[in-house]
């Protein structure tokens, strides 16, 4: 057969392998369309009802007979850009300062450190080792979620990350992994540009505090930019020793780890108060709608609060949502039976132990999926009963069971 007979017949091959990918990935687009539509409607659509806007802005632009401009200061020395951060900082500032939240802003920092682990993993993934666009490319869709809410990029991205995986698999090449070097860059940067400034901003939320934690994503893409150019020198590390795939479960463990330590005082919070139950509403459950507030001055008063604490809240768990709907698939799929009992473990976790720690849990499980499927090993007694083992471990973590008794 000649080469344009073969290139001919494999034109429809390639185009049925395409059209039939599209399908595939339909529910996925679906689901994190709408994902991000919601978490559009709520962080926005609804917010700007509210009508803060204009509060937001008098706290940085002088009025006429007004009065002093505590957030209007010299952040970066360029005047644009102190601007912008004057905005985002009187955006943040209300809620880093209400005592009624200072828990929550501490597991909401710990909980995410966690939740953006595998968004950089898999920006290295995607772009196949290539450091620059694994660097700039996170670091674009990092400023868009500095301004729009992680709830509403996220799962743009975890679509577009998704579409293209499935479709290298639909023409029969390698899925990727990060290489350890990767692995170690996103432990790094995670903590020194991410965790650090935010713990720095709830233990002393001053305007710069609150500004360098906005800009995470640049401190973030500084220290993988640091790290990938000191990995280029031989120093005395145990780095080297671990794999890819053991640095990255460390990194998880680790990070969830933390993140039940920054849960605690939450859990205190609730627990102390006089009504434990209005406590939890109160820190974990935001309301759907907006409220009206009677007077500009009320707004000020109260409302300011009580809508970022909303916004904060809806965009945290939109993020959780989203990052442990991609760690659960499809392992945690296997029956109907798994996929029950791993949706309630997760909550009855994310309420005792933090979302934080869930999300790195479900991503341990993944990995250990994943990493199964790379070297060949099998369960003895088949992946399903393999999957089940996993869960039930779990439950005996998180409920205290037995597995001689499940």
């Amino acid at each position: 057969m000649s080469a344009s007979l073969l290139h001919a017949s494999s034109e429809p091959a390639q185009f049925t392998r395409i059209a039939r990918q599209v399908v595939q990935d339909t529910p996925f687009m679906a689901l994190f369309g709408g994902l991000a539509s919601i978490a559009y409607y709520l962080l926005w659509v609804q917010q700007q009802s509210v009508g803060a806007g204009q509060l937001f802005a008098a706290q940085c632009f002088p009025s006429k007979g007004g009065g002093p401009l505590p957030l209007r200061i010299p952040y970066t020395g360029n005047e644009n850009v102190d601007i912008i951060l004057c905005l985002m900082a009187s955006f943040f500032y209300p809620a880093t300062h209400d005592p009624s939240i200072w828990a929550y802003n501490l597991d909401l920092v710990g909980s995410l450190a966690v939740e953006l682990v595998p968004f950089f993993l898999d920006a290295s993934t995607v772009f196949g080792g290539n450091r620059i666009l694994s660097v700039t490319f996170p670091l674009f869709l990092g400023l868009i979620y500095t301004f729009n809410g992680g709830a509403v990029v996220l799962p743009l991205w975890w679509l577009l990350s998704i579409i293209v995986q499935n479709m290298r698999s639909s023409f029969g090449l390698p899925p990727r992994t990060p290489d350890t070097t990767a692995s170690w860059a996103t432990a790094f940067a995670v903590t020194i540009g991410y965790l650090l400034p935010g713990i720095l901003m709830v233990v002393s939320p001053t305007p710069k505090h609150i500004a360098l934690w906005i800009l995470f994503p640049l401190t973030i893409a500084a220290a993988q930019i640091c790290y990938y150019v000191g990995a280029k020198f031989p120093v005395p590390s145990f780095a080297p020793a671990l794999s890819s795939y053991q640095t990255i479960q460390l990194t998880y463990i680790a990070l969830g780890l933390f993140s039940i330590c920054t849960h605690i005082p939450l859990l205190w919070t609730i627990f102390s108060s006089r009504n434990p139950l209005e406590s939890a509403r109160l820190q974990l459950v935001p309301y759907f709608s907006v409220r009206k507030y009677e007077s500009k001055a009320e707004l000020q008063r109260v409302g300011l609060q009580n809508e970022i604490r909303r916004f904060l809240q809806w965009d945290h768990i939109l993020i959780a949502i989203t990052t442990w709907i991609v760690g659960t698939w499809p392992w945690a799929y296997a029956t109907p039976l798994v996929a029950a009992r791993v949706t309630a473990l997760s909550l009855a976790g994310s309420f005792l132990v933090g979302p934080g720690a869930v999300v790195a849990c479900v991503f341990v499980v993944k990995e250990s999926m994943l990493q199964y499927s790379r070297v060949g090993i099998k369960s003895s007694s088949g992946d399903k009963e393999l999957i089940d083992l996993v869960v039930r471990s779990i439950e005996t973590v998180v409920l205290g069971r037995s597995l001689a008794t499940s």
